[in-house]
């Protein structure tokens, strides 16, 4: 258990040189996963190691289709829902589907390749934020995998576990183009949080009086 708990902290601390000596004194680290179920390469990614994640990958070899989706390696999406076509549908152990995972790291041909293979474009997080893919991808201002999503039929009005619908998420984060996609797709700008904000009231308390305007129609 000590080994374990030695190789999530120096993934966590994205100490590269202690994460490989663990690895060639016991290659079964990588398999290892955390006391919720997060593998260590989910954990990498959650931290965005970038060269991290690169070690793992390589040592690890074969990925779920979690761990394929959060870092684009599509060859190993494919190979998963080859395999199995319920990872399509199936949620990871803290509650997101594989297409959560394309949309908040970025990876436009893994989201479009789950997309067209019949992944739930509008599926629910099953834990407290209760995100949909669309929310994910506007809220880390992934535009071209939100664009992706929106021209597939995403819910654009979606409504996450605090009120807030993906233009609530663009207007606060100030992703002006995103903003501007989402309302020519159909995005309520009236809505209002759990809160009674609307996307409008969160970009003017951040200063970004163009983006309240944009979404006031002046």
């Amino acid at each position: 258990m000590q080994k374990f708990t030695s190789f999530a902290e120096a993934i966590k601390a994205n100490n590269m040189l202690a994460v490989k000596e663990m690895l060639d004194e016991n290659p079964t680290l990588i398999h290892s996963v955390t006391p919720e179920g997060i593998s260590m390469v989910m954990l990498a990614a959650y931290h965005r190691y970038s060269k991290l994640l690169e070690i793992l990958v390589v040592r690890k070899r074969h990925l779920d289709i979690f761990e394929a989706s959060a870092t684009g390696v599509l060859r190993e999406v494919e190979r998963n829902v080859t395999k199995n076509k319920i990872n399509l549908i199936e949620f990871s152990p803290d509650g997101y589907t594989a297409l959560h995972f394309a949309a908040w790291f970025g990876h436009y041909e893994v989201a479009k390749y789950l997309v067209t293979k019949g992944s739930d474009i509008n599926a629910v997080s099953k834990n407290d934020s209760k995100v949909t893919p669309l929310h994910s991808a506007v809220a880390a201002g992934f535009g071209d995998v939100a664009s992706l999503l929106a021209e597939r039929g995403a819910n654009v009005n979606a409504r996450q576990g605090d009120g807030n619908t993906p233009l609530h998420l663009a207007a606060a984060n100030g992703h002006a183009r995103i903003v501007q996609m989402l309302l020519e797709k159909g995005a309520d700008p009236s809505i209002r949080n759990n809160e009674g904000k609307t996307p409008a009231d969160l970009a003017r308390e951040k200063k970004m009086e163009e983006i309240g305007r944009l979404l006031e129609g002046k």
